[in-house]
């Protein structure tokens, strides 16, 4: 008899925990299902933005006409990516593409979207040529990308000094002192540019750079007739992308200081 009971017993632990475990199975099944459906509405939801980003660039904008320049065109803000043209023109030859490639991710809720187009190609004279703007249309919006100069010489010739272009840039690049293809930049961006006396203005000192590895801050920048205060840095400060002149190159803002006006005086 004792036997008999403990079988049963052992019978019904056994019930329980299959009841148990398929109502676990369950459970994760609908969570999975939830998700899924969670990430869907956030896909559809996002493929609906009003407006895309488009931008363009090149790897170089100096070669000469043996040299072979790759293109891109770069999509943001939509997972409905539409279809991005060939760029035309006399001045290059497409030598290969498009290649495509696109990535979505999801960082701390905030989903970005991009995809990004390159083709490969070729000059086919000497001079200031012209990569044409890339334009089509998307959702009844027309959109385009700026055009890009590029300077093409002769093989084994070089451009003298003297013959360099100064670079066009618009208001929001006019601190930037390098040349169009430099591997680094250094720009101060002010906060706002006249000031009463005693107002503050403040200062970011933003770094644009190519192939920068690590970085030092050696010396402040001179203001006389102005009391300057440091704000915190960092050692690691969070780095973005933009194009300048058709270049890509990573941003970083490496300082931020306060400047109080002191005396009537320019600051420099």
């Amino acid at each position: 008899n004792e036997n008999k009971v403990l079988r049963n017993e052992k019978r019904k632990r056994l019930v329980d925990l299959k009841v148990k475990n398929s109502i676990a199975d369950r459970f994760i099944s609908t969570s999975v299902i939830f998700r899924q459906f969670l990430l869907l509405i956030i896909l559809v939801s996002f493929s609906f933005a009003k407006d895309i980003k488009v931008s363009a660039y090149v790897d170089r904008t100096k070669v000469t006409t043996e040299d072979i320049i790759t293109f891109t065109v770069e999509v943001e803000g939509t997972t409905d990516f539409p279809n991005v043209p060939t760029p035309g023109g006399a001045d290059f030859v497409v030598i290969s593409g498009p290649s495509q490639s696109s990535s979505i991710q999801i960082i701390n809720g905030a989903m970005t979207a991009s995809k990004t187009v390159k083709w490969r190609l070729a000059p086919t004279r000497t001079g200031k040529l012209e990569i044409k703007p890339v334009i089509f249309k998307y959702r009844r919006k027309t959109y385009g990308t700026n055009p890009i100069v590029i300077t093409v010489t002769d093989k084994g010739k070089t451009i003298a000094p003297g013959q360099r272009s100064r670079p066009t840039q618009d208001s929001k690049q006019k601190s930037v002192r390098s040349k169009t293809d430099s591997e680094l930049y250094l720009k101060a961006v002010p906060s706002k540019t006249t000031v009463y006396r005693g107002e503050e203005i403040d200062v970011s000192f933003d770094l644009y750079y190519k192939n920068v590895k690590t970085f030092s801050r050696k010396k402040l920048p001179d203001a006389q007739g102005f009391w300057m205060e440091e704000f915190p840095t960092t050692s690691n400060p969070a780095v973005a992308t933009e194009v300048i002149n058709g270049i890509v190159y990573k941003k970083a803002s490496i300082q931020r200081l306060a400047f109080f006006q002191l005396r009537q005086v320019s600051l420099q």
